[in-house]
């Protein structure tokens, strides 16, 4: 009876070794898999709603992205210079200003270094008035809708009150098909 009692603990044991070897330790490793899963899917959840909030951040502030996106389209646009535009609003601030005289000479566009896809005009302008009418025109041409960089200028008094103003500016635009400068290739590692 002993003998079958230790037979029987013998075959318990088998049994229950084999059941963990069979059974419980694969399913303990898909149980670790399915927990690791389980953790990167609510890591990308948490991506994902983040990434959610800032699209709809987005969308409700749309209106307002398009503005800027419209002014900053006009005030630096593709391709085309729109140069006409460009006289016309200096134009009409030395007309609201009072200016005498008015010239501008446009340059052609040239490429910006080291800024692929932008271009740049240059101006040479050149106005006479009283010394108000030309602060005035000044503050004008800094409020355009365009963007305009003055590099220069020059007051020389013609006819007290008179003044004569000349000016160097720049301004810009993109051209998103002008290709980017190819990067150096190094030299062949050589002997």
């Amino acid at each position: 009876m002993r003998r079958n009692v230790l037979i029987l603990v013998m075959v318990l044991i088998v049994i229950a070794v084999a059941y963990f070897f069979l059974v419980f330790q694969p399913q303990g490793r898909n149980i670790e898999e399915a927990r690791l899963a389980a953790e990167a899917m609510e890591q990308r959840e948490q991506e994902l709603t983040l990434e959610l909030r800032r699209l709809e951040s987005l969308r409700d502030n749309a209106p307002e992205l398009q503005a800027k996106l419209q002014r900053l389209d006009a005030a630096i646009p593709t391709n085309d210079p729109q140069l006409a535009q460009f006289i016309l609003l200096v134009e009409e601030a030395a007309n609201t200003s009072g200016i005498e005289w008015l010239s501008v000479a446009p340059g052609l566009p040239a490429a910006v270094e080291g800024v692929p896809g932008a271009l740049s005009v240059s101006i040479s302008m050149n106005v006479t008035g009283g010394y108000f009418q030309v602060q005035d025109f000044l503050v004008r041409l800094e409020n355009l809708s365009r963007a305009v960089k003055i590099s220069t200028i020059a007051l020389s008094p013609e006819e007290l009150p008179t003044l004569t103003v000349g000016m160097q500016m720049t301004m810009f635009l993109t051209n998103p098909a002008q290709p980017a400068p190819a990067a150096a290739t190094p030299a062949p590692a050589g002997g």
